[in-house]
């Protein structure tokens, strides 16, 4: 059996539900300061391997890094927020909502996908951006 989490990414926390394969809510938390243990100790008290989706947004890269080096996360799916119209379109706004049409839109396999680079090549072009201007490579 697998679960499907969705994650409403914020600056200072983040939202996530957990659904079943028949869509039925099994867990929903706040995760202050966007810690990484609280990712950790979320999926853990899963007690079954979860596939994860969040929003492209702002800082992705940190937590989808964080999410792929957790046990437990079978895959982490990076979605278009513009292509999510059930979301964006939603009268009843806010972030357990979000987290939860997230969650469900990926158990029925509806997410728009952005591509994800690989480490290496997504690396590569921080340090060329950054060499090219003033602040050398961040590494």
């Amino acid at each position: 059996m697998s679960y499907y989490t969705g994650i409403d990414y914020h600056k200072h926390y983040s939202v996530a539900c957990t659904v079943d394969g028949q869509g039925r809510i099994i867990r929903e938390a706040r995760i202050n300061a966007n810690a990484p243990e609280a990712f950790e100790a979320y999926v853990k008290a899963l007690g079954a391997p979860c596939k994860v989706v969040m929003e492209a947004c702002w800082n992705w890269g940190a937590l989808y890094d964080l999410l792929e080096g957790i046990e437990g996360v079978e895959d982490v799916a990076l979605s278009n927020p513009a292509k999510n119209r059930i979301i964006a379109e939603s009268m009843n706004k806010n972030d357990k909502v979000d987290a939860h049409a997230l969650a469900t839109l990926l158990r029925g396999n509806f997410i728009s996908r952005v591509h994800v680079p690989a480490r290496p090549c997504a690396r590569g072009k921080i340090c060329c951006a950054s060499a090219s201007g003033s602040r050398g490579c961040a590494r």
